[in-house]
């Protein structure tokens, strides 16, 4: 049975429990202090005895709080340490009528009490009634409130504003204009991040200069085996490093989302840290390594046509099958393979015959000297314009090492002049932090020198050994370049009785509204033909 407090000869034992109202209170540390102050001089007025104080500088209508969680782990015991829980307003408790009713029974299981302390009700069905109605009003109050939020603060991003949190690695958010007591800010470039960001992404396009382009995990060892840290000061980790290569905030667009009902997320125009071009060939890249698109055994295997292969009957893959005891090797339809000959009618035929008509394709294709002088000279020009922005970045980054160079200098020279003493503990920190600062200078200064490229000019001699370059790695059974390039020009691959047909991806942009909402005609419409390669009949 409930227990009434004021009918109790005994000293009633009191938890309190106190919690913002919103973000700005927890900022200030401001409401839990006075909630806590008048929770207090209540129980001392009458008699009351506080043995526990939780409290959460959370917002928020769920119970995803530490303190009421802990709050309500003491009362479910058989011999609760309070008789009652106190609140400022049965709002602090919880803002939604239906979990108040459920969390105040709950208690009441336990012969505890809520008690709000500016919304007093009697113990009672009246009381219950009472309880049930302002708990009603604080939820509709806390959901016009978070609507009026939420529309304020999208206003307030379509006006370009930094609406608030941890500014992404690469920014900084600095007040730009005064609004009475609002300070509106924008997100800015930090430079010294800035220039990590644009340097993490060459790595992942073009490598540090002495090796070639490096995967996520690789960038992220480089960076930890070179000093570089967060924003925090931690070691980084291949989690963030993914998620900067993934933002598009980092080509100049940051798209906030927004609560009030509106799913479409707003744009914010911010300073772009990496081109669009440069961004975009991150994404492309990152697909095509991407697991769930293209499988790691696809990747890996040594199987040329692996994951483009398909059975002209079926649409199955095709895969490896060997005879005489693996001297032999075929592609061979999967379907039938795994469920019988009954499953399809597909073919076995031999891998390397059908691995050279593919390659003859594929030579035919790119080795044409007007398709390789494309190649080279958009090689040449995408190399320039990485050559502009290097140099450029390079150029802060020397100023920088050398900013860094004359305060250590400035340093050492107040200590021999005789203005600072060496064994200062201020100075001596001071000193390890330069000494760490020029040493990642330094390097960043060489990774970037590393990464400018001459410039060249495309001659016949050029195109000569490029085609000849290329052919041998074409050629070369096993060569990795092989197996990429073939995926980078090729979609599919169907190998039919006298034929093979080989496909690219078609531009679907070109498909008409009716296309792109029917299925089955924007299946059809994803391949385009290039070559059609006769071949015997196995």
């Amino acid at each position: 049975m409930t227990k009434e407090p004021s009918s109790l000869t005994k000293i009633i034992r009191a938890a309190i429990y106190m919690r913002v109202s919103t973000g700005t209170q927890a900022k200030r540390d401001l409401s839990i202090p006075d909630q806590r102050r008048q929770l207090r001089d209540y129980c001392a007025a009458k008699s009351w005895g506080i043995v526990g104080e939780y409290s959460d500088a959370r917002t928020g209508r769920d119970d995803n709080r530490p303190g009421f969680q802990n709050m309500l782990d003491a009362a479910r015991v058989a011999n609760p340490p309070f008789d009652v829980i106190l609140v400022h307003s049965f709002s602090r408790f919880f803002r939604d009528q239906v979990e108040l009713e459920l969390r105040t029974r709950e208690l009441a299981k336990y012969g505890i009490q809520l008690i709000s302390i500016t919304q007093e009700v009697s113990n009672d069905a009246t009381g219950d009634l009472v309880r049930s109605i302002l708990a009603k009003f604080d939820e509709y109050n806390s959901l016009e409130t978070g609507k009026h939020v939420s529309r304020s603060m999208a206003e307030n991003a379509r006006q370009g504003f930094f609406s608030g949190g941890v500014p992404p690695f690469g920014f900084q958010a600095v007040g730009v204009e005064k609004r009475g007591n609002t300070i509106k800010k924008k997100l800015v470039l930090d430079e010294k991040q800035a220039e990590l960001v644009q340097h993490i992404y060459d790595l992942y396009r073009f490598g540090d200069g002495k090796s070639g382009p490096k995967g996520v995990k690789k960038i992220t060892t480089w960076l930890n085996a070179n000093g570089y840290k967060t924003r925090n000061g931690a070691r980084w980790g291949i989690g963030p490093v993914h998620r900067l290569l993934t933002d598009p905030i980092y080509k100049g667009e940051y798209w906030r989302e927004t609560s009030n009902g509106n799913k479409q997320p707003i744009l914010v125009r911010v300073p772009a840290i990496v081109s669009t071009e440069g961004f975009d060939d991150v994404q492309r890249r990152l697909r095509a390594r991407n697991p769930k698109s293209t499988p790691p055994r696809t990747i890996s295997t040594p199987t040329l046509l692996a994951g483009l292969a398909v059975c002209p009957f079926c649409g199955g893959g095709m895969l490896l099958s060997t005879g005489k005891g693996g001297k032999y090797r075929y592609y061979a339809c999967g379907s039938r393979l795994r469920k019988g000959d009954t499953a399809c009618v597909g073919l076995r035929v031999r891998m390397d015959e059908t691995d050279d008509l593919v390659v003859s394709a594929m030579l035919k294709d790119c080795l044409a000297p007007d398709r390789l002088s494309k190649l080279l000279n958009e090689f040449v020009k995408r190399k320039a314009t990485g050559n502009v922005c290097r140099a450029d970045r390079l150029s802060r980054q020397q100023r920088h090492l050398s900013e860094v160079k004359e305060k250590m200098a400035r340093l050492l020279s107040m200590v021999e002049k005789g203005i600072m003493d060496v064994s200062e503990p201020v100075l001596a920190d001071r000193l390890a932090d330069l000494k760490v600062e020029h040493e990642l200078a330094k390097k960043t200064v060489d990774a970037t020198a590393a990464q400018l490229n001459p410039e060249a000019d495309i001659s016949e001699v050029h195109v000569s050994a490029f085609a000849a370059l290329l052919r041998e790695h074409l050629t070369t059974r096993g060569a990795p370049m092989r197996q990429s390039y073939l995926r980078s020009i090729f979609g599919r691959i169907e190998i039919d009785k006298t034929e093979i047909r080989i496909y690219a991806k078609d531009d679907c942009s070109k498909l008409s509204a009716f296309h792109k909402r029917n299925r089955k005609k924007r299946k059809a419409s994803r391949w385009k033909l290039l070559y059609v390669v006769p071949r015997q009949s196995a």
